[in-house]
């Protein structure tokens, strides 16, 4: 019968091992979560960042990151195509306006003479040494405003 009633009791000895065991396997899943998550971080920080571009209409586009010496012809084409039409643009008129008429252009002034203001907006495509030299005979030349 005394094996029976002997009901064993835990002692502070029995319980020290079972809590060392339990926090060396909680320490163990903690270094794993750390782990994971340091290296999911150092993937992300040394992934190159997506180059995304906003249109007029608020959308976002994923474009193809080139490098900055990298162009096309028709690229190069279409530059020249949009800077030239704008630089010799001689009307004297702006673009129609919401009520749809045309408001005349007052021009900019160059060395006493007037461009138009198609021509003065397109002329940054040209360097710095070149432009005013340009600028000045392009005044000469445009005989809608007269003189200043």
């Amino acid at each position: 019968m005394k094996l029976l009633n002997n009901k064993r009791r835990l002692n502070s000895s029995d319980i020290l091992p079972l809590f060392a065991v339990g926090t060396l396997g909680l320490q163990v899943v903690n270094l794993c979560l750390n782990s994971g998550s340091t290296i999911g971080v150092w993937s992300i920080a040394h992934k190159p960042a997506p180059a995304m571009v906003q249109l007029l209409d608020g959308r976002s586009v994923a474009m193809e990151p080139v490098d900055h010496n990298a162009r096309s012809p028709e690229l190069i084409r279409q530059f020249i195509k949009n800077a030239l039409g704008l630089m010799f643009k001689w009307s004297s008129t702006l673009p129609a306006s919401q009520d749809n008429t045309s408001v005349r252009d007052p021009g900019v002034a160059i060395d006493g003479r007037r461009i138009t203001t198609a021509s003065w907006q397109a002329s940054p495509v040209f360097s710095e040494d070149f432009r005013t030299a340009f600028l000045d005979e392009f005044a000469k030349l445009t005989k809608v405003f007269g003189k200043s």
